[in-house]
């Protein structure tokens, strides 16, 4: 026993000069089978300890490392598996094996000590800095491993340095990461993004959907017989990202104060923060708001605003998502379907979604105009959590019809803004799409002399 931890001790000091790129001989380590498994377990042991330290005082044991702990040091085996089969000789295999975890402590201890210090720097150029010099040294050292057994054949050097690289190195960087033993249990709490979704209570908010919906639809007020009344719907239907709330409400309140839809306007949202009083963006019930929108509207005067943003797939979906509920996304095929069984003929449709464009063909009749974000192959931009708008949402709702009254005015020039944008932020090209029907063209005419007369009157009451 004296012997195996002597030995283990002789290791680590080797492995300190290796570190340092000391000039060493393979007689400077204690080979054997022994000494491989004692230094896995010694590296094992460290890192338990270390990060149990870290994570006080409330550490809780990570399971799911020990997998990647067994996938590390299984490509480890392969690794200097195939250098000692096929490039240097088999008695190397295990010598390799000791010289590369004799130095994997002091790398590990190093790279703790330096993220903690560049963690409180929050400089992220200096973070990425060490990062670099910290990789340089580490595949150095590995080198210097490999040169120790294999003498001074460049061939078989860059050979064996290669295999270490791409079948140990990068397989455990991309498939296994830094994952502790060990976690803080308040420190997740306070840093998981998500640890309020799966607080979420999902069958009482799916339960709680048709009373939402019904008290909204309920306050909608009917049509007035000779005017040209809008009705709009906002839905803004992915969770995690605070740009589609924003943008939906936005919407919602631009057509309420310009647009005369106070009264008649729906939001539907997925978002933490709306869903106890707001309706959820759903498939049903955007069929069901359609619906009942259909049955106070006259259908030979009025209109329907339909405002949609979210992301989108190649397969042109728009994303419903509330995780963890189980929602549907929304296709072109269902919306299409919603639109007719709600029986309205006038219908102005915007979608502000990667791949929007993919909606416009199968909703085109003459008496639609539609505006979509992208093309059905391209994807749109300004889908982030820092952004009040999406590209789209910007040129249209904020820089158009806040001070514009033609819709069909609005598509167009919202389209060149888009493309300039895009141009200038050297972007490819979304390709915004637009279509206005030949029978609603006139009507949007009509109705911009309207809104036009009708605010007019709200300024000069408001002089007054």
């Amino acid at each position: 026993m004296n012997t195996v931890f002597g030995d283990l001790i002789t290791n680590l000091s080797s492995g300190v000069k290796l570190c340092l790129f000391r000039k060493l001989g393979p007689e400077s380590f204690r080979i054997s089978a022994d000494q491989f498994v004692i230094l896995y377990l010694f590296n094992i042991a460290l890192s338990i300890f270390i990060g149990y330290l870290e994570n006080l005082p409330d550490p809780q044991f990570n399971k799911y490392t020990i997998t990647n702990e067994g996938f590390s040091a299984a490509t480890l085996l392969l690794s200097v598996y195939i250098v000692s089969r096929l490039i240097l000789h088999r008695q190397v295999a295990t010598a390799l094996s000791v010289l590369i975890l004799s130095t994997s402590p002091y790398f590990f201890i190093i790279w703790h000590i330096a993220e903690s210090v560049m963690t409180t720097s929050n400089s992220s150029s200096s973070y990425w800095l060490v990062y670099g010099i910290y990789i340089v040294w580490l595949i150095s050292t590995i080198l210097w491993c490999i040169r120790i057994l294999a003498g001074t054949a460049p061939a078989k050097i860059t050979a064996s340095f290669l295999v270490v690289i791409f079948t140990w190195i990068v397989p455990v960087w991309i498939f296994a990461g830094n994952i502790s033993y060990w976690y803080s249990d308040e420190g997740t709490k306070n840093n998981d993004s998500y640890s309020a979704y799966r607080d979420l209570n999902a069958e009482r908010i799916l339960f709680t959907q048709s009373s939402l919906l019904n008290r909204d639809l309920q306050k909608l007020q009917p049509q007035r017989p000779g005017i040209v009344d809008l009705y709009f719907i906002g839905v803004g239907a992915y969770a995690t990202q605070d740009v589609f709330l924003k943008e939906t409400l936005y919407a919602k309140n631009l057509f309420d104060q310009r647009f005369d839809t106070q009264g008649r306007s729906l939001a539907l949202v997925n978002h933490l923060s709306t869903h106890e009083d707001m309706p959820l963006a759903t498939s049903t019930n955007l069929e069901k708001a359609l619906h009942y929108i259909g049955t106070l509207m006259n259908k030979d005067e009025d209109v329907l605003v339909l405002y949609m943003t979210s992301h989108g797939s190649s397969d042109h979906e728009l994303s419903v998502s509330f995780w963890p509920l189980p929602l549907n996304d929304i296709t072109p095929a269902m919306l299409r379907d919603y639109l007719d069984k709600s029986g309205i003929k006038w219908q102005v449709v915007m979608i502000s979604a990667c791949y929007s464009g993919g909606f416009v063909e199968p909703l085109k009749t003459p008496h639609v105009a539609i505006a979509t974000a992208a093309a059905p192959d391209r994807t749109s931009f300004g889908c982030s959590n820092e952004n009040d708008f999406t590209y789209f949402g910007e040129a249209l709702l904020k820089d158009q019809l806040q001070k514009e009254f033609s819709i069909p005015a609005a598509f167009s020039r919202a389209t060149i803004a888009i493309t300039e944008r895009e141009s200038k932020e050297n972007l490819t090209a979304s390709h915004p799409q637009t279509f206005i029907g030949d029978a609603i063209r006139p009507l949007l005419d009509d109705l911009t002399t309207e809104l036009k007369i009708l605010n007019l009157d709200k300024s000069v009451n408001a002089d007054y």
